[in-house]
């Protein structure tokens, strides 16, 4: 389990940091699942998040649920 899978906005001239070192940080967390037999990753992002939501749609990461709340 890998908690808190993110990426730093500093300094990225308003690209997507996802497609750079997001991208290098899934590409290792597959590569090391599937030498340990694992046959599926689940990544949680919140609705807010559209440059991680974007990233992980282009890698076909797909939705499997959606979690709504409120404060009361």
């Amino acid at each position: 389990m890998i908690d808190d899978f993110c990426v730093s906005y500093i300094g990225q001239n308003n690209s997507n940091p996802w497609f750079d070192h997001g991208q290098i940080l899934l590409d290792e967390i597959i590569k090391i699942a599937k030498s340990r037999k694992v046959e599926q990753i689940v990544v949680v992002s919140g609705n807010h998040d559209q440059n991680k939501t974007e990233f992980l749609n282009k890698n076909n990461l797909t939705i499997a649920s959606l979690w709504l709340t409120k404060i009361i």
